[in-house]
């Protein structure tokens, strides 16, 4: 039986999840209209050598596990050339090498997310499970004493 208090800090979590994500949208925007008018946010955008670390910001300011695809767009937003004739090719080799490198993980096929951000979730899986365990504790003791 999950309690009431993790049942409302989970819709706050999701209400802010959501609140985030629209301001986020509406920020990268924002940055695109900008990006339009005076050119690429990133000082190396356009450079060569700049996959990894496009790649590597997009994941770190992205709370969410990404596609490989999705990671794609995000970078050729920020006004990064991909000049290869295989663009993703290009991001999955980038991303193979942030792996090894333990500074994103594979979650699936074509799924990564950075490795912060997994850690985060695993930490907070860890707290819930905590509690869960430590509210049927009480119980079992409470239903014992009343035994």
């Amino acid at each position: 039986m999950v309690s009431p208090e993790l049942r409302q800090a989970k819709t706050a979590l999701v209400a802010k999840k959501r609140s985030l994500k629209e301001e986020l949208k509406r920020i990268e925007e924002a940055i695109e209209s900008l990006d339009r008018v005076i050119g690429p946010s990133s000082p190396k955008a356009g450079r060569r050598g700049s996959v990894k670390e496009a790649i590597a910001e997009v994941l770190e300011e992205n709370a969410a596990v990404m596609h490989a695809d999705e990671i794609l767009e995000a970078v050729k937003r920020r006004g990064v050339e991909l000049s290869s004739r295989d663009p993703k090719a290009t991001v999955v080799t980038a991303l193979i090498r942030l792996r090894d490198a333990g500074d994103v993980e594979a979650l699936g096929r074509n799924r990564w997310q950075w490795k912060g951000r997994a850690d985060l979730m695993e930490a907070l899986r860890v707290s819930v499970e905590s509690a869960r365990a430590r509210r049927a504790t009480e119980r079992e003791g409470r239903d014992s004493e009343g035994v």
